[in-house]
């Protein structure tokens, strides 16, 4: 949503300093939403070695280690970031593919933020922190590229669905 924002609006923004955070060792990744798990500023990998460490858990005796029921949810989580760090690699990395004019990134804000998206003031200036304390205890430690690193990848294929 963030990218095709940018890209219908032909320039990179940022809501206000772009200094609120995700991601890292305190961001929620994923939530439960319709019966489905959504990921959050982590790696699909990583939640998938999360999902396959809980699966081994859950099928041991007395369910393992891993906490069920009211105590079993589950955190996981990547490197943390700034909203506005991530406005730059988007920005930069659709000029260099050519998607943009210009690799300036604006501040703008939130009720202009709110023109290109609705739910701009919870995704792009809210905060969204937590920890993986259980999952660490179990084993569990993020290993595939962070967010920022998988910045270009994600460009290049949602430029393919544009």
């Amino acid at each position: 949503m963030f990218t095709a924002a940018i890209v219908k609006r032909e320039r990179g923004f940022q809501v206000e300093k772009g200094e609120n955070f995700w991601g890292g060792k305190h961001a929620q990744t994923y939530f439960k939403k319709k019966g489905t798990w959504q990921a959050i500023a982590i790696h699909v990998d990583d939640v998938s070695d999360a999902i396959i460490l809980l699966a081994e858990e859950g099928l041991k005796a007395q369910g393992g280690k891993a906490q069920w029921g009211d105590e079993g949810y589950y955190f996981a989580e990547a490197e943390e970031f700034q909203w506005g760090s991530i406005a730059v690699a988007v920005t930069k990395a659709l000029y260099k593919e050519g998607a943009l004019k210009s690799g300036d990134v604006d501040s703008i804000s939130i009720e202009d933020a709110t023109q290109q998206h609705h739910y701009a003031s919870i995704l792009w200036r809210g905060n969204c922190r937590s920890r993986a304390d259980r999952l660490h205890a179990l084993g569990w430690e993020a290993k595939a590229p962070n967010v920022l690193q998988s910045v270009p990848e994600m460009i290049a294929e949602s430029l393919k669905s544009m």
